[in-house]
């Protein structure tokens, strides 16, 4: 059996990924349970204010709307547009119809496509011709926010102080433990180097 420097090298990649891996790095993804409100405010032609709950569902999206209501009994349509209010555009999801201020629907969306900042959830007045045509309730879907990292040495929600200076020596600063992880996985690189160095020179100098 002969070892070469590329099977050591191999091995110590193999091992480095694995500790990544198990780190997990600065992934963050959305769970299922995540919520989003989303603030419904007076539509293009009136004005029944409230709150439209998004909750990840994973390939789904359930949407609890809880506002004012309209007259007793009287069914209300409500949809997710494309678009952003008060002018919405196209319906794209219909959701179960408002009556004395509360629906609760489950959409074959999820909770990503639909913070895009392209959709709006709206309200109209009834189910007749003319009450589809007023529009009583509307809200914009905010975009998802984008992830940024997090400057190594500082606390999520803190800003470095203008003109910090460097830690001594240049290297990186602890705080959030990433550079935890680099040394352990430079320390395990050099350690598979130097047990496959080894193992490398005893196989050669085996007659």
């Amino acid at each position: 059996m002969r070892f070469t420097l590329a099977g050591v090298g191999l091995l110590g990649a193999l091992v480095a990924a694995a500790f990544l891996m198990a780190s997990g790095g600065d992934i963050v993804s959305a769970k299922e349970g995540d919520t989003v409100t989303v603030t419904m405010g007076p539509g293009r032609d009136g004005s029944q204010t409230g709150t439209a709950t998004l909750t990840d569902m994973g390939a789904q999206t359930q949407v609890v709307l809880s506002i004012q209501p309209g007259p007793a009994g009287v069914e209300q349509p409500v949809h997710i547009h494309a678009g952003s209010c008060p002018g919405v555009a196209a319906v794209a999801f219909p959701l179960t119809n408002i009556v004395n201020g509360t629906s609760t629907t489950v959409v074959d969306a999820t909770l990503a496509t639909l913070q895009t900042g392209g959709f709006s959830i709206n309200a109209h007045q009834d189910t007749t011709q003319a009450g589809l045509g007023v529009y009583v309730s509307c809200g914009s879907i905010p975009a998802a926010a984008q992830a940024t990292p997090t400057p190594t040495g500082t606390v999520a929600g803190e800003q470095e102080a203008p003109g910090a200076a460097p830690a001594a020596g240049g290297g990186p600063v602890s705080g959030d433990g990433s550079s935890g992880w680099w040394y352990l996985l430079l320390g395990v690189g050099a350690l598979t180097l130097v047990s496959g160095g080894a193992l490398v020179l005893k196989f050669r100098s085996t007659p």
